[in-house]
């Protein structure tokens, strides 16, 4: 499959082989399965100018390679935070609440890329986090003793009871769905990565873009109030009237925070890298005290 235009440049990604039980020929199987998923959704965004995926060229299982044109662009982890800034115009706080609702939009789309998996249930949800608390309760420390890991297994339950059936049905997701895995080229966004795309429940990819649009604001320069707004355009651009309060939007934010603060709490960092992993794991610490309290009627 040659690129669309000759004169574009190609980018080869080339995975780094793991140790896992299937070695590497389950390495070579997710190659493959990235590419595959590329050249779907090739289809399900043509003819959106403003959303897309990197055109893939060739895939070279035996070698962990895949050869996609190169898109030009920075991502977001770059583009937003001059925007996001307390000093930012007016102008540039609306351009980024834009591209934000195009990925919203994007994250709809991808829903669509193949069919939605079998239905899943409140058990798995709580299984899947209390794997992560249990590791926390042993190797973490007092601040994440028992009684805690109770009380967030209870909250998580409570919120599971008010999932709907849809909630529950699975949807092809990104699944790593980073600030770095977005490009803004010049009026369209472009997603990469798609290694571990997987069926999820559907707002796991939303959850997730918007949580670290919050982990942004734990730098001083960066605006409460924007990334409140932005995170809103991310909400709209994928399902107009979704709330933050919505049953799944926080149950999903609060896996991520979980997940997340058991990666900063039991991964060894070095100076400055703790300073500001510290900074935020008190930030996920507070917010999973705000929701306890909170309770899961509201």
């Amino acid at each position: 499959m040659p690129p669309s235009d000759a004169r574009c440049g190609l980018y080869v990604k080339v995975f780094k082989p793991r140790d896992n039980p299937g070695g590497l020929d389950a390495m070579r199987a997710r190659v493959q399965h990235e590419f595959d998923t590329l050249q779907r959704m090739q289809t399900v965004f043509h003819g959106r100018p403003s959303l897309g995926v990197v055109p893939p060229v060739a895939c070279y299982p035996e070698s962990l390679a895949i050869a996609t044109e190169e898109v030009a662009g920075p991502t977001l982890l770059d583009y937003l935070p001059p925007r996001m800034a307390v000093w930012a115009s007016r102008a540039a706080r609306l351009e980024a609440a834009q591209v934000l609702s195009q990925c919203g939009t994007f994250l709809r789309m991808l829903h669509d890329v193949e069919p939605h998996g079998p239905m899943g249930t409140a058990a798995d949800i709580a299984s899947y986090v209390d794997v992560r608390l249990i590791r926390l309760e042993r190797e973490g420390g007092p601040l994440f003793n028992s009684p805690w890991r109770s009380r967030v297994l209870a909250h998580i339950e409570c919120l599971a009871q008010q999932l709907s059936a849809d909630d529950l049905v699975p949807r092809l997701a990104h699944a790593d769905l980073a600030l770095a895995n977005v490009l803004v080229s010049d009026d369209r966004i472009v997603v990469l990565d798609f290694a571990m795309a997987r069926q999820a429940l559907r707002l796991l990819d939303v959850t997730r873009l918007s949580l670290q649009l919050d982990l942004l604001a734990v730098k001083p320069h960066i605006s409460g109030a924007t990334v409140r707004h932005l995170q809103s355009a991310l909400r709209e651009g994928f399902e107009p009237g979704l709330s933050d309060a919505h049953p799944l939007y926080r149950l999903l934010t609060l896996l991520h925070r979980v997940n997340h603060l058991g990666t900063l709490t039991l991964k060894p960092a070095r100076f400055p890298e703790t300073l500001y992993n510290g900074a935020v794991a008190r930030a996920h610490r507070r917010w999973i005290a705000a929701e306890l309290d909170r309770g899961a009627g509201l």
